[in-house]
């Protein structure tokens, strides 16, 4: 979570020195694995409210 808040920094407070592939290879490598950490995350909170 970290990273991801210090990468939004980046990109927001220091767009001067953005390199653009840097941004390409986040968007195109981690996100696909971000989606799927969010989609378990809320699968789980999902089977855990109908639980209750």
């Amino acid at each position: 979570m970290r990273q991801i808040i210090g990468f939004r920094n980046i990109l927001v407070h220091g767009s001067a020195e953005v390199q653009d592939d840097r941004v390409w290879d986040t968007a195109a490598m981690k996100v696909p694995g971000l989606l799927e950490t969010f989609d378990r995350l809320l699968a789980s909170a999902h089977r855990r409210e109908q639980l209750d």
